[in-house]
């Protein structure tokens, strides 16, 4: 659920992202970050099944330098769930607030006061699917799930710092800076006995002529 939000954070060049969370997760997700946000005109087909701004036409498919493009996530999320996107780019006079209901378009687009970037909040996540609901996990094994997601993006990516807490928490369960480096993440996500136990290495490219690695 929140991996492809924070995909579409990291490919709107964002640099800081926060999440927050009630109940693990299955009450509540909002994931704001401070990127270009989203134009006005593409909110009509942003749950649309397979829209994607990502791609312009057929041959971007061969030089793909974003996380995801096919359009799935916030169209199945807007299915099982009440999915408010509030939006803001540079420039713009005011943030617009849109709800979302199976695919189009409930309510909105209506303007209102927000910061550059964007905030996608889903609340009663399978509210209308009372068996898929009942298979939820408890909120601390949801939480833990979240969390080892959040971590491994949090490492990987340089240049975004993120923060994941449970609503009503001033105290965040992770917090990663913009400036950290990897092996500052790494301690913060899985603690500093794992990052004092680390050995740092280096790849050496391989001789394409006889197929040999230089020492």
């Amino acid at each position: 659920r929140w991996a492809s939000g924070g995909e579409n954070c990291i490919d709107a060049g964002s640099t800081k992202i926060s999440i927050v969370v009630r109940d693990g997760g299955n009450t509540l997700i909002q994931v704001q970050d401070n990127g270009s946000g989203i134009h006005a005109e593409d909110l009509p087909m942003l749950c649309e099944r397979h829209a994607t701004s990502k791609l312009e036409k057929f041959e971007d498919l061969a030089k793909m330098r974003t996380l995801g493009f096919r359009g799935e996530a916030l169209c199945s999320i807007s299915y099982v769930s009440h999915l408010t996107v509030t939006t803001m780019r540079q420039g713009d006079g005011h943030a617009t607030r849109t709800v979302f209901r199976d695919s189009k378009i409930e309510e909105g687009p209506k303007a209102c006061a927000g910061l550059v970037g964007t905030t996608v909040h889903v609340e009663d996540l399978f509210y209308n699917m009372p068996i898929r609901r009942k298979a939820l996990k408890s909120s601390s094994e949801e939480l833990s799930k979240v969390l080892e997601v959040v971590g491994r993006y949090a490492i990987f990516h340089e240049g975004v710092g993120i923060t994941l807490k449970r609503q009503g928490n001033q105290r965040p369960d992770l917090c990663t800076g913009q400036k950290d480096t990897t092996l500052e993440k790494i301690r913060m996500v899985f603690g500093s006995q794992v990052g004092s136990n680390l050995l740092p290495f280096e790849s050496c490219p391989q001789d394409s002529s006889n197929g040999s690695t230089p020492s």
